[in-house]
């Protein structure tokens, strides 16, 4: 989506508030740096694109809207932990009175490029590592075909076939 642009940064800001979204996660944003800055009232935490400048993923937090309320108590993103950073990943994780969410950005390769399979191997591991046993909400994009429906995760609208990493896809939704 590159989000490159001071304007396009704008544009997409003005739309995260205006639909009062508590957390968004973008690939291919291309930016050069990677860290945690806020923007308006937005905390963005970013990993970096590659030495091509490809890739790079963002994780956007609202200041004002909460991820959660419990009782009377809003949940706000209050601190933000960075456990990965890479072109194609970051995971962050949120704590914040008590409750604690993993939240991930991934952009899988293209199912037939080189690289895939061993990236989905890594991945794997890594997400069940950082992520395994805590609430957490993954937004990837997978670069697959799901070829049947998996109960919880994917409904009946799995494509007839599936490609060559559909498998791996399928173990990190089982995971």
């Amino acid at each position: 989506c590159m989000l490159k642009s001071p304007q396009k940064r704008r544009l997409y800001r003005q739309q995260f508030n205006e639909a009062e979204m508590a957390v968004q996660g973008f690939q291919e944003t291309r930016v050069q740096k990677e860290g945690v800055r806020t923007e308006g009232n937005v905390v963005v935490v970013s990993s970096s694109a590659n030495e091509a400048g490809s890739y790079g993923c963002e994780l956007w937090f609202s200041t004002l809207i909460p991820l959660a309320v419990r009782g009377a108590m809003e949940i706000k993103v209050r601190e933000q932990k960075v456990l990965v950073s890479e072109p194609r990943t970051l995971v962050v994780e949120v704590n914040t009175r008590g409750v604690s969410v993993v939240f991930g950005v991934a952009h899988a390769p293209h199912f037939d490029s080189a690289g895939a399979y061993q990236w989905w191997s890594n991945f794997q591991v890594q997400w069940v590592k950082v992520a395994g046993n805590k609430t957490h909400l993954l937004m990837i994009d997978a670069n697959v075909q799901v070829a049947r429906g998996i109960e919880g995760c994917v409904g009946q609208l799995a494509h007839k076939k599936g490609t060559r990493l559909t498998h791996c896809f399928e173990k990190l939704l089982k995971a």
